[in-house]
């Protein structure tokens, strides 16, 4: 029995079929960005990211004049004065007048007080009263108003000098010693240092394409290999020479 079933069993038993394992064949390709952008090139000033016209707050003459167009100045360095004399004299004028002022105010209080204790014993008339504390308080307006002047003769002399607001260089001098100024005439023209700007004019037709805060590249003739990063910080809004 054990036989006939291990023969049979024997005769049933056939070998696995061999299979070859095939391995997938793939190819590779490195994709690019598609370049799209265009570039273009414009021609540009370069000045002062930051210039300052600078100007005397009051009239009067030159006395003396500090520097020259091309100097190097610091913030707060004096560059120009005018003539003391005249702001002097009227600042002495106001504080006599405010001396005055003062003493007007002491003596209409002083009335007002006598008037007082006249009214309280029916010596003086209500008229009289109103009249005294009206004159009192005429006097302390007119107070106020010398010791506003004053202040402003006083302000008027500290403007006699001129100094500079901050750091840079003088790109131009208008003014010289002994010439009469107006107020607010142009005396110098401050150029900041460290940093520059570019005025680039665009044709009407691609300004669209600019936007603000735009990477630009900034390259200059004289110096070949130099190459600056810089940034759109502004875009005029008015078309000028040649709708640009």
């Amino acid at each position: 029995l054990f036989a006939v079933i291990a023969l049979v069993s024997g005769g049933c038993t056939r070998e696995p079929e061999s299979r070859v394992e095939v391995v997938p064949r793939v190819k590779f390709y490195t994709v690019n960005e598609l370049a799209v952008g265009q570039s273009r090139r414009f021609s540009g000033k370069v000045v002062a990211a930051d210039t300052s016209p600078l100007s005397f707050a009051v009239s009067g003459t030159v006395n003396e004049v500090f520097v020259s167009q091309g100097d190097a100045v610091a913030q707060g360095q004096v560059l120009a004065t005018l003539d003391q004399k005249p702001m002097e004299l009227a600042v002495e004028g106001a504080r006599a007048q405010l001396v005055v002022a003062r003493e007007k105010v002491i003596e209409t209080k002083r009335h007002v007080d006598q008037f007082r204790k006249l009214r309280e014993r029916n010596v003086a008339t209500p008229f009289e009263l109103d009249t005294a504390i009206t004159n009192y308080n005429t006097a302390q307006a007119n107070l106020r108003s010398a010791q506003a002047d004053l202040d402003q003769k006083e302000l008027d002399l500290s403007r006699t000098v001129l100094a500079a607001p901050s750091a840079g260089s003088i790109a131009q001098r208008s003014i010289d010693p002994f010439q009469e100024l107006t107020a607010g005439k142009q005396a110098f023209v401050l150029q900041s240092v460290g940093s520059f700007k570019v005025e680039v004019r665009v044709p009407e037709t691609l300004i669209r394409d600019v936007n603000f805060g735009q990477a630009v590249q900034v390259e200059f003739p004289t110096f070949k290999d130099m190459a600056l990063p810089g940034q759109v910080t502004a875009i005029g809004s008015l078309a000028e020479s040649g709708n640009a």
